[in-house]
């Protein structure tokens, strides 16, 4: 699969929030949507024809699984998409790329990898937020596709070419088959970041081993 339909080149938009402006990361991500745009963004109903009425009953029955993809957005659903775009934009907030404080990280990062010290060890002394949020409900009540709906509205890569980064806006990841096990879930996440960037840094096999 070719990565590239994943990546968009950064454009930024400045930020009137003192505490996004200057951070490219941030200004790199859609505008905060109004609540009409997350409704018309949210909205999702099956296509449909007074003729369809006529059609066979083995026609229109199987027209009944596009109903697994309607959506009509309630309050709920618009505070979710609230939720989600402030705990993205919150989240960069103090990891902005070429500032003293990043590079002192990957500094301090590297240093504890030559001398084989933990990263956990190196991440206690580093002030900044851990956001973290949870979306809790019964099987079967949409909570899967209004994510989907919402991560819509974001692109899955940012290209920031001055800088030299990608930026993963999300991952969305799904149960490892054998449960929720640690080397399931890496193994998950590596497969991702593997589909959306590492194929386009590294397009050919000796690349890969190199960036490997």
């Amino acid at each position: 699969m070719n990565s590239n339909v994943y990546v968009v080149k950064a454009r930024y938009t400045p930020q009137r929030i003192p505490q996004y402006r200057g951070n490219p990361l941030i200004e790199a991500l859609p505008p905060t949507a109004s609540n009409e745009e997350l409704v018309d963004m949210l909205f999702d109903l099956p296509e449909f024809e007074p003729s369809q009425r006529d059609w066979l009953t083995e026609e229109r029955l199987q027209m009944v699984s596009q109903l697994s993809s309607f959506l009509q957005p309630m309050e709920r659903h618009i505070r979710l998409a609230r939720a989600f775009d402030t705990l993205i934009r919150s989240g960069y907030v103090g990891r902005a790329p070429s500032t003293p404080e990043h590079v002192a990280i990957f500094q301090a990062l590297y240093e504890a990898l030559k001398a084989g010290r933990a990263f956990k060890e190196l991440l206690q002394d580093i002030d900044e937020k851990q956001l973290s949020s949870s979306l809790v409900g019964m099987s079967g009540t949409g909570k899967t596709t209004a994510i989907r709906r919402i991560m819509r509205g974001y692109p899955r890569v940012i290209h920031h070419e001055t800088h030299h980064i990608y930026q993963v806006t999300y991952l969305h990841i799904e149960a490892p088959h054998d449960g929720m096990s640690l080397k399931g879930l890496a193994g998950s996440i590596f497969r991702t970041i593997d589909r959306l960037v590492m194929r386009r840094i590294c397009p050919s096999k000796a690349r890969q081993e190199r960036c490997s």
